[in-house]
């Protein structure tokens, strides 16, 4: 049986192309000589290797700081993604610098159908360890509340932890100049 490459434009033999379950005839799109050349080419400065080995040792070393968020609670890197090249493959062509590997699942395992690349911000709302605020009846995180109000997200949490402040109070009321809030302390 043959098969097109997308990079190369050749065709041929569907053994020269490397096995992927979610294709229909269960191989990718880009023949093997492809994929190596690509790996080849980015392997040295190329940030993808740093994100595919910290994923790897969250999920799979227990000596990890991180690793009772990620293996600790049973998150795994999928088999395909053990070896760099399959990750690369997989995840490479998409990639763009300032991007973060995010799981759409956030109790899901590290797999090319549950993840994607996201911006910092919004990986920080994705996560089990952002700072939740319950206020007018909807939970969000500190960075959701503080993209919506305009209120600094270290704000809002000072408010609440350090002042004591209610959350509706914490994320409506106007940020004051700091001669403001001095006259207000002293009138208090």
């Amino acid at each position: 049986m043959l098969k097109h490459c997308r990079w190369c434009g050749e065709t041929k033999p569907l053994g020269q192309f490397h096995r992927h379950s979610q294709m229909k005839d269960g191989h990718l799109n880009k023949c093997a000589a492809c994929v190596r050349a690509y790996v080849r080419e980015h392997r040295r400065r190329n940030p993808l290797r740093k994100v595919w080995q910290h994923m790897v040792d969250r999920c799979r070393r227990p000596s990890h700081r991180y690793w009772h968020r990620y293996g600790g609670r049973g998150i795994k890197v999928c088999s395909r993604w053990s070896v760099y090249e399959n990750f690369l493959a997989d995840m490479g062509p998409s990639f763009k610098s300032g991007l973060q590997l995010d799981r759409v699942d956030n109790d899901g395992d590290y797999e090319p159908s549950n993840c994607h690349w996201v911006t910092a911000s919004a990986n920080v709302r994705n996560s089990t360890t952002a700072t939740k605020v319950a206020a007018f009846g909807k939970e969000q995180s500190l960075v959701q509340w503080a993209e919506e109000t305009g209120i600094a997200a270290s704000t809002i949490s000072a408010r609440l932890r350090t002042s004591g402040w209610s959350p509706e109070r914490a994320v409506s009321a106007p940020v004051m100049s700091p001669s403001e809030s001095a006259r207000e302390s002293r009138q208090g």
